[in-house]
C-alpha cells in the first residue's frame, strides 16, 4: 500500500470539544451584518452567516498554517478578506505562521500572498479605497533575531512587497493604525522583545511608537513628540480616530510610572496621558490593545483581562462583560458601533447592543489542548487540559447524534499541565493546574462531586518571585503519570522526579536535579519594564517522563534544558544517557519505551523556542548507550511534539509534529503524512488505544484515527485485501438524524434532552448526502467499518459486503449492484477503486421492506434489528476476487443485561421485521389484483381496499396520525423505534403480548386477503 492511500483515505473525525480557544483576530463584514470571521490562535479561519449562532472553519485544505494573527476585509471590496499568520501575542505557546493569505471569495478559496518569513503579524490594514493596497504589521520570529520584521506594503495585491518601517534585527510591528479618511497618514507601534524558554522580555531601545504622513515614505518616533513617555518603551497599542482623524489613542507601556492611556488630538504633534489605571496597562506584553469607535470620538475601548469602555476620552473607563477574559481583538461596525466582533482567550463573540449580551463561545472548536489521557471505560473518554480555559474531559463518541459540549465535563482549573486517570479508580483523574500561585499545582479530581483536591509536591507561594529562589522548579507542563505495573504509584517530575504512594498525600524524590540547573536561565521573568512571573518560565525542569512496559524499575526523565537520563533500579542511581547530538537547551518533549524491545527507547525534542526549527528523533536499542538519529525523512521546519510506538506492531510509529501527524513503517527510515482531514495544527500529543489513535491537537481539540488495522498492515501484498476487522462494540453511533428540508437542525429524539447538537447537510461530487455536525465533535462510523485494498485489476468491479451468522446463514448483503427485493443501501455502495476504501456494517441485519412501487423498487420500512453478541462472517467480493474474514460483536460492557437477554430482544425485532415483511406482500397482492382491470368484482375491490387501511393506516404525515387511526404497520413499527431498542435489555412482558396481538392480527388479514382473492385471476406479484 502507497502512503498516498493512507493519507487519503484514512479519515481524522474532531471529536471537540466545542468550546472555543484563544483569538487575537476579528473582523465583520461592514455590509451584511450577520456575516464575520475570526482567526484563531492555532485553528484557522472561521466564518459565521448567522451573527455567532454558528462558525465554520474557512481554511482547512488551503492555509498551511494554522495560527492567526491578524484579519481583515477590505472596506470597498468585502469579499476580499486578509489573513496574516503567527499571532503576536506572543505567550510561552505561541504557534508560528508563515506569511500572508488572501481570499478574494469570502473565504471560499485563499492564496499564499508572501511574507513567509514573518513568523508573527500583529496587524493587517486594507486601503479603503483600494483593496489590492495591504499595510502589513510584522512582528517577525518572537524567539531570535532576523528574519522579515516591520511593516511592509503592496500596491499589487501581494505580488511584491516592500518593507517601509524597520528598526533593527530585534524589533518587530506591534500594532498598526490607518486614518480611513487618510489612510497615508499611519501610526506603527514598534516593538523590542524576546521570549526564551526561560523568559519573556519586552521593551528596549527599538520600541517606540511611529509616524508617517505620506504612506510609509517617511517616519518619525513619537517619543519626540511633547507628552510622550520618555526613556524605555515596552508594547503599544495605537488606534487613529475614524470620527475625529487628528485624535489618536495610544496605551503605551513605558519605564517608571509613565505607563497608561495616550491621547493626542492633533495627529501625534502632542499627547497627554488620559489614564494611569494599572487595568488598562496589566500584562502589557500579552494586552495593550486599543480601539477608537468609529462614530463617537470620545468613546474608546481598550482589551486586557478584562474588556473596557470609556465614553469621555479615555479618562475614566467602565468594564463590559464578555464571554471569556483576556481580551485581546475588536471590530467596531463603522456605520452601527453597536454591532461588535470581540477576540479573547475563550475564542471569538458577536454583540448588536454594545456589549450588553454576547453570542457564545461554546460552538467553535478550537481548544488548545496539552496532554492527552484516555479513560480505561467503554465508550472511552479523552481527558486534557486546554489552555485558558481547564483540564476537560470529552466523550470519544456519542448515542445522542454528535459529541455535545454538555456531555463534557471540566475537570478544575487546570489549563496547561499533563493529565492521568488514576488507573485503579476511575472516579479520579489527576491533572496538572495553572494560576495556583504555587509551583507545580496537581489537582486530584473527583468526577462525581467535581471536587479538586490540591496534591502538589509543594505548595509555597512562588509568584513576583525568580525560580531560582524555589524549592522545587515545576514546568508550566510537567509530567504526570501513574505506574503501568503498579497502580497504586503516581510519578510528577519538576527538577526531579517524586513519586507517592498514598494518591499524593505524601511524596518522596527518588533522583536528584536532572537538569542543567543553570542559575542565569532560573531569574524572574518579564522586564526590563514589567515583571511577570506566572509561571509559564520556569526553566531547568523535567519535560518528558516514562516507565518502561516491560520492566518497572526502568524510568526515563528528560529535561527543557537538552538532557536526558535512565535508572534501571526504580530510582536508586541515574545515568546521563543524552544523545549526543542534541543541542544544549533544547526541549525533550516525549520519551517512548518499547514494549516490544528491551533497551528500546525513542525520544522526541525541539529547540524552535531558541531559534533551531530542525526536527529531532532518536532511537536507542542499549537504554541509551548508542542513539541512531530517525529525523532524516521529517520535513524541514516541522519540529516534533511527540512521538508513539504501535503497540500491537514493532517498527510502526506515529509523531505529532508542528504541522501534522506522520508515521513510519519502517522504524523510523522514512516518514509520511497519516489520515486526512486534520487541519495544519500542533499535535502535542498522541495515544494509541486497542486500534485507534488519538490526538490531542493544540488549536482544533481532540480527533481520532478510528481504525489503525490499515496502516498495521499496509505491508500484506495481494490484488485484494480484506483487512482484519477490529472488535466491535453493539453501541449506536449516529451522525445526526433525517433531516427533511434545507437549513440547520438540532438532533433530538425520544431519551435526547433538548438542545442537543446541530447539523447540516452536505452533498458529496457523486451526489450523495451527509450530515455535519456544526457545533459539536464527530461520532465514528456507526456500526464496523469494513476497510479493504483493491489492485488496479479491480478497478470499477462490482462490489459486494455480505454479512453471516455462525452457521452461515446471510443476514445483510451490502452492494454496489442492485439486489432484487432489496433496498439500496445507506450509504450507497460504489465500485471498487485502486488503493484502500471503506465499507460500513451498522450491525443491522435485512431490514423489513414495503412492497415494491410501480418501478418495482422497494423501501426500508424500519431498520433491520441490531444483531446480538456474538462471532460473524465477513465476506467480502469485488468482481471475481472473494476474501473472508470474522468479527466479534460484544455488548456494551456497562449494561446489567446479559447477552441471553440482548439475544430475546433480536428474536422478537426479527418477528417484527418478518411481520412487517408478510404486510409488504400482502400489499403487493393488493395492488396487483386492484390494478388488473375492470374484471375484478366490486365488492372484492371494495374489500382489498378495506384491508389494505387496515394493513398501512391512511395517514400520509404526522398530522394525520393524530386523527387517524393506525394501521397494522405503524403498531409493529413502534415496538422497534419507541419501545424495544431504547435500551438494551430483555423485552418486557407486555411488549411479548403486544407482539404477540399483532402478530395475530397479520395472520387474520392473510387470511381475509385468501377469501377475498379466491376464484379471482389475479397477476402474481
Amino acid at each position: 500500500m502507497t502512503t498516498a492511500d493512507l493519507s487519503s483515505a484514512l479519515r481524522w473525525r474532531s471529536v471537540g470539544p466545542s468550546r472555543g480557544g484563544r483569538s487575537v483576530a476579528v473582523a465583520g463584514h461592514p455590509d451584511q451584518p450577520a456575516v464575520a470571521y475570526f482567526g484563531a490562535c492555532a485553528g484557522g479561519v472561521w466564518r459565521t452567516d448567522d451573527g455567532g449562532t454558528y462558525w465554520r472553519n474557512v481554511s482547512d485544505g488551503w492555509l498551511t498554517s494554522s495560527a492567526i494573527g491578524a484579519i481583515a476585509l477590505a472596506p470597498s471590496r468585502p469579499s476580499t478578506v486578509w489573513v496574516g499568520t503567527g499571532e503576536a501575542c506572543v505567550r510561552n505557546n505561541v504557534v508560528q505562521g508563515d506569511g500572508v493569505y488572501r481570499s478574494l471569495d469570502d473565504g471560499a478559496t485563499w492564496q499564499h500572498r508572501g511574507l513567509a518569513e514573518t513568523r508573527h503579524i500583529s496587524r493587517v490594514r486594507v486601503h479603503p479605497g483600494r483593496p489590492e493596497t495591504v499595510v502589513v504589521a510584522a512582528l517577525g520570529d518572537i524567539f531570535s533575531a532576523g528574519g522579515e520584521r516591520g511593516v511592509y506594503r503592496t500596491d499589487d495585491d501581494g505580488e511584491t512587497w516592500e518593507r517601509i518601517l524597520h528598526v533593527d534585527e530585534h524589533t518587530g510591528a506591534a500594532d498598526l493604525s490607518l486614518d480611513p479618511n487618510d489612510p497615508d497618514v499611519m501610526f506603527a507601534a514598534m516593538w523590542q522583545a524576546i521570549r526564551h524558554p526561560w523568559d519573556m522580555r519586552s521593551g528596549g531601545p527599538g520600541s517606540d511608537l511611529f509616524r508617517t504622513l505620506d504612506g510609509g515614505r517617511t517616519w518619525e518616533p513619537m517619543s519626540a513628540s511633547p507628552g510622550f513617555p520618555t526613556g524605555l518603551l515596552g508594547r503599544i497599542g495605537v488606534s487613529v480616530s475614524p470620527a475625529r482623524p487628528e485624535r489618536v489613542y495610544a496605551v503605551v507601556e513605558a519605564e517608571g510610572e509613565q505607563s497608561g492611556l495616550y491621547r493626542s488630538d492633533d495627529r501625534g504633534g502632542s499627547w497627554t496621558r488620559v489614564n494611569a489605571e494599572s487595568g488598562q496597562t496589566g500584562r502589557p506584553w500579552y494586552y495593550s490593545h486599543v480601539f477608537a469607535d468609529p462614530v463617537d470620538a470620545d468613546t474608546v475601548y481598550t482589551c486586557n483581562l478584562s474588556f473596557w469602555r470609556s465614553r469621555d476620552g479615555g479618562e475614566t473607563f467602565t468594564q463590559v462583560q464578555t464571554p471569556h477574559g483576556d481580551n485581546h481583538d475588536l471590530w467596531i461596525d463603522p456605520r452601527d458601533p453597536q454591532r461588535l466582533v470581540q477576540g479573547n482567550d475563550g475564542g471569538a463573540c458577536i454583540s448588536y447592543n454594545g456589549g450588553q449580551t454576547f453570542s457564545s463561545i461554546y460552538n467553535q472548536s478550537t481548544a488548545q489542548i496539552y496532554r492527552v489521557d484516555i479513560g480505561r471505560e467503554f465508550p472511552f473518554d479523552l481527558y486534557g487540559t486546554q489552555q485558558d480555559n481547564s483540564g476537560i474531559r470529552v466523550p470519544s463518541r456519542s448515542w445522542k447524534g454528535a459529541i455535545r459540549w454538555p456531555d463534557c465535563l471540566e475537570l478544575g482549573e487546570a489549563e496547561a499541565g499533563d493529565v492521568a486517570c488514576d488507573p485503579a479508580d476511575p472516579r479520579f483523574v489527576v491533572v496538572g493546574g495553572a494560576g495556583f500561585g504555587h509551583p507545580g499545582p496537581l489537582l486530584r479530581f473527583d468526577q462525581v462531586t467535581e471536587q479538586p483536591q490540591d496534591i502538589a509536591v509543594w505548595v509555597e507561594h512562588f509568584m513576583g518571585t525568580a525560580p531560582s529562589t524555589h524549592r522545587h522548579r515545576f514546568g508550566w507542563t510537567y509530567p504526570i503519570e501513574f505506574s503501568q505495573h503498579d497502580p497504586g504509584l503516581l510519578y510528577v517530575a519538576g527538577e526531579r522526579v517524586f513519586r507517592s504512594a498514598d494518591k499524593g498525600m505524601s511524596w518522596e524524590a527518588i533522583s536528584p536535579d536532572l537538569t542543567r540547573d543553570d542559575p542565569s536561565k532560573q531569574t524572574a521573568s518579564g522586564g526590563p519594564i514589567t515583571p511577570d512571573t506566572t509561571g509559564a518560565e520556569v526553566y531547568c525542569t523535567i519535560y518528558a517522563f516514562a516507565e518502561s512496559p516491560l520492566d518497572p524499575a526502568e524510568l526515563w526523565a528528560g529535561s527543557d534544558d537538552g538532557l536526558v537520563h535512565v535508572t534501571r533500579d526504580g530510582g536508586e542511581t541515574w545515568h546521563d544517557v543524552t544523545p549526543p547530538e542534541l543541542p544544549p537547551f533544547t526541549t525533550v518533549t516525549r520519551i517512548e519505551v518499547s514494549r516490544h524491545a528491551s533497551g528500546t527507547a525513542y525520544v522526541a525534542a525541539h529547540g524552535y523556542r531558541i531559534g533551531d526549527r530542525a526536527p529531532y528523533l532518536w532511537r536507542t536499542e542499549d537504554h541509551g548507550r548508542s542513539w541512531e538519529s530517525l529525523a532524516a525523512g521529517l520535513p524541514a521546519g516541522e519540529w516534533l511534539r511527540s512521538v508513539r510506538e504501535d503497540p500491537a506492531r514493532a517498527g510502526l510509529l506515529y509523531v505529532g509534529t508542528e504541522r501534522a501527524a506522520r508515521y513510519s513503517a519502517d522504524g523510523g527510515r522514512t516518514w509520511a503524512p497519516l489520515g486526512s482531514a486534520l487541519p495544519p495544527v500542533p499535535v502535542y500529543d498522541l495515544k494509541v488505544r486497542d486500534h485507534e489513535l488519538v490526538a490531542a491537537t493544540h488549536g482544533r481539540g481532540f480527533w481520532v484515527l478510528d481504525d489503525l488495522t490499515p496502516v498495521r498492515e499496509a505491508a500484506v501484498e495481494d490484488s485484494l485485501v480484506l483487512h482484519t476487522p477490529p472488535l466491535v462494540y453493539r453501541y449506536p453511533t449516529p451522525t445526526g438524524f433525517d433531516m427533511p428540508g434545507e437549513g440547520t437542525w438540532v438532533g433530538g429524539f425520544p431519551g435526547v434532552p433538548l438542545g442537543g447538537a446541530s447539523f447540516t447537510v452536505e452533498r458529496d461530487e457523486d451526489g450523495t448526502t451527509r450530515n455535519v455536525v456544526i457545533d459539536g465533535g464527530e461520532n465514528p462510523p456507526n456500526g464496523l467499518a469494513v476497510w479493504y485494498r483493491a489492485g488496479a485489476d479491480l478497478a470499477d468491479q462490482p462490489v459486494t459486503l455480505r454479512i453471516t451468522d455462525s452457521a452461515g446463514a446471510v443476514l445483510r448483503t451490502l452492494s454496489s449492484e442492485p439486489v432484487e427485493g432489496r433496498p439500496a443501501p445507506t450509504p450507497a455502495v460504489r465500485p471498487a477503486r485502486t488503493g484502500l476504501q471503506r465499507l460500513v456494517w451498522d450491525l443491522r441485519v435485512e431490514p423489513a421492506v414495503s412492497a415494491p412501487g410501480e418501478d418495482g423498487s422497494v423501501e426500508a420500512v424500519t431498520p433491520g434489528p441490531r444483531v446480538p453478541p456474538g462471532s460473524y462472517g465477513v465476506e467480502l467480493v469485488v468482481g471475481d476476487q472473494r476474501r473472508r474474514a470474522r468479527v466479534r460483536v460484544v455488548r456494551d460492557p456497562r449494561i446489567f443485561s446479559d447477552d441471553a437477554a440482548l439475544q430475546a430482544q433480536y428474536e422478537l425485532l426479527v418477528r417484527v421485521r418478518d411481520r412487517l415483511d408478510d404486510i409488504g406482500v400482502a400489499v403487493s397482492r393488493i395492488r396487483s389484483a386492484r390494478a388488473a382491470g375492470d374484471g375484478l368484482p366490486p365488492e372484492v375491490d371494495g374489500e382489498l381496499e378495506r384491508l389494505e387501511k387496515l394493513l398501512l393506516g391512511s395517514a400520509t404525515n404526522h398530522a394525520d396520525e393524530l386523527k387517524r387511526p393506525p394501521g397494522l404497520v405503524a403498531k409493529l413499527k413502534l415496538l422497534p423505534e419507541i419501545v424495544v431498542e431504547l435500551s438494551d435489555t430483555a423485552p418486557t412482558a407486555a411488549t411479548r403480548a403486544v407482539l404477540d396481538q399483532l402478530d395475530g392480527a397479520v395472520r387474520e388479514l392473510e387470511l381475509e386477503l385468501d377469501a377475498a382473492l379466491a376464484g379471482v385471476a389475479v397477476p402474481s406479484a
